[in-house]
């Protein structure tokens, strides 16, 4: 039996466009982290059976740059909503730019570089911090693993979004394409009656009864959480 649907439920899943405008990579595309490398090598359990230095230095360098970078404007203006309503940020994301903003319940569906983790037991994680794996840093038997889920592993923590999604009222997916499966299988949960949102810099293809919205997070996304907490009032 689904939930019923909270009129004061706000979900946000939010992707990588989100944390590119705060100055981080994304994966893939032009200037993506893999560019310069096959992603098998980095991206898989194998690559990390076969060479789990190269990449754990990938990782690290990854790290260096969220450290580095600062939650904007959208990241901010979503952690405002909890003022005014019962929010949950669901991220594909690895940084933790939503709880620098101030978000308190982020769900992280591929990973938190915050942690670390066990390659043979996902479930078995170890909380790091800022502070960088090391190559030679072991953690249940072998070399300690950055908190991300490789191509070919199950996401993390759907059940727990999809229930989060289904009870919502309203749905605003901000960076991201909806086009990695099968995290964006999540917003099909939504209600048919909540109100559903999309920001993307670019026109992107959405069913599911979302409007579009076409223009920077950081420009978009204040606005519309000033438009949501305005009627709210």
């Amino acid at each position: 039996m689904k939930p019923e649907m909270n009129k004061n439920k706000v979900v946000v899943f939010s992707g990588a466009g989100i944390s590119q405008e705060s100055g981080l990579p994304c994966f893939t595309g032009s200037g993506g982290l893999w560019d310069d490398y096959d992603i098998n090598d980095v991206c898989t359990r194998s690559g990390f059976d076969s060479n789990p230095e190269l990449v754990t230095k990938f990782y690290n360098t990854l790290k260096n740059k969220i450290l580095k970078a600062k939650p904007n404007s959208a990241h901010i203006a979503i952690a405002e909503l909890e003022k005014h309503f019962d929010v949950t940020v669901v991220t594909t994301n690895v940084d933790d730019l939503h709880e620098r903003a101030g978000s308190s319940n982020v769900i992280h569906v591929h990973g938190n570089m915050l942690y670390g983790k066990s390659h043979f037991h996902q479930d078995n994680k170890v909380f790091v911090g800022e502070k960088l794996i090391e190559y030679g840093e072991m953690f249940d038997n072998f070399q300690l693993r950055h908190d991300i889920v490789f191509y070919g592993e199950m996401p993390e923590n759907l059940e727990l979004a999809k229930s989060e999604i289904k009870e919502a009222s309203k749905l605003l997916v901000v960076g991201s394409s909806l086009s990695v499966s099968p995290s964006n299988a999540l917003v099909k949960r939504a209600r048919f009656k909540a109100e559903k949102a999309i920001v993307n810099v670019v026109p992107t293809k959405v069913a599911y009864g979302f409007r579009s919205y076409v223009g920077l997070a950081t420009e978009v996304v204040p606005q519309l959480v000033t438009k949501w907490i305005s009627e709210k009032k």
